[in-house]
């Protein structure tokens, strides 16, 4: 007799979601009944940044242009309390899609800040180190370099694969709002919150300039689209380091962290988020690989960077997947309570 739930064909598929926890039970594919409580983690996580900076300019050690940065941080802060209000009523889609997408934009914001307040921490730059770990790993990052200049064409597409970090996480939020997937919305936002705490945690004790600077690679020998910002970093480091770049405003709103590669980890954490959407696994799974493999020659990240994301992305998964379950859990508790209670 055939064994009930077996699924001779699709070994591999099984074993990636066991592997990442990628795959939801049906449990876990309920609406919320409280959907404040799972919006929690990411804006707890969120606060948690946003004490740095306020600590940075609270010491005297930094100091922020509120006339560009607090109309920002208000409409963004507005949008976020509307978007928990709106799903607490008759428009879950809608509301859960506001929040959402105003409490990524916040992060968004607040994280680049803390990182310009702990780059005052000074610790020498660790780029030799990063090095001898791709040595030590047998990774040859000029042969590489060398590769990706000798063939333009595959140049140009690792550089508009690269940069298609900038629309994957809102059309992701605004797919599984579509579509429903309401609890993977929490849980990419809670993972996608602590895989930026890991990451800004790491960044004082590994600053780099990037492999670029390390190598003394000429921003006019790359082929395509650069991203010239790379090539700035050790002006920007310098500046927040020494004291010469001390007022927190737009122009911080740039990610400077090399180590660990946060463009790794939101490839990991993006291809989790689609995996649920069973339609968009594979196009957006090849993406994510690429955009990985993008990071080493556009962003001028070392190997040891991308495996380093790559980690603290399934962390993170692992982490958010044990928060909103330990709250399903405890909606359920309360649910029960409060039946036996009107029962009694």
């Amino acid at each position: 007799m055939p064994v009930t739930g077996f699924r001779a064909k699709k070994p591999r598929i099984e074993g990636l979601s066991v592997a990442f926890d990628l795959s939801l039970s049906n449990h876990d594919k309920e609406e919320p009944r409280s959907p404040i409580l799972h919006a929690c983690p990411p804006l707890l996580v969120m606060s948690v940044f946003s004490i740095i900076p306020a600590i940075g300019v609270g010491t005297g050690l930094f100091s922020m242009d509120i006339a560009a940065l607090g109309p920002i941080f208000l409409a963004i802060s507005v949008i976020v309390a509307c978007g928990l209000r709106l799903s607490c009523l008759k428009m879950p889609m809608i509301g859960h899609l506001v929040w959402a997408s105003g409490t990524f934009y916040l992060i968004a914001l607040i994280v680049p800040l803390a990182c310009a307040v702990l780059a005052r921490t000074a610790l020498p730059y660790a780029d030799e180190a990063l090095s001898q770990a791709d040595q030590m790993l047998g990774f040859d990052w000029m042969a590489m370099i060398h590769l990706y200049q000798a063939h333009p064409i595959a140049s140009e597409f690792l550089a508009r694969v690269y940069m298609t970090l900038n629309w994957q996480p809102q059309l992701l939020l605004l797919l599984l709002c579509i579509f429903r997937s309401t609890p993977m919305v929490y849980r990419f936002l809670t993972a996608w919150a602590l895989c930026l705490l890991m990451t800004v945690a790491l960044f004082p004790f590994f600053p780099a300039v990037a492999a670029f600077d390390f190598y003394r690679i000429n921003v006019a020998d790359m082929p395509g689209p650069i991203m010239e910002y790379d090539w700035k970093l050790r002006e920007i480091m310098d500046g927040l380091r020494n004291g010469t770049d001390a007022v927190l405003g737009l122009d911080h709103l740039k990610g400077i962290i090399t180590m660990p590669s946060f463009h790794a980890a939101s490839a990991v954490l993006l291809t989790w988020g689609y995996w649920s959407l069973t339609w968009m696994r594979w196009p957006f799974l090849l993406l994510n690989v690429i955009m990985i493999i993008s990071a080493l020659p556009i962003g001028g990240h070392y190997l040891i960077d991308i495996f380093a994301g790559m980690a603290l992305a399934a962390l993170s998964i692992q982490g958010a997947n044990h928060i909103h379950r330990r709250i399903d859990n405890f909606e359920g508790v309360r649910l029960i309570a409060r039946s036996s209670l009107q029962a009694a």
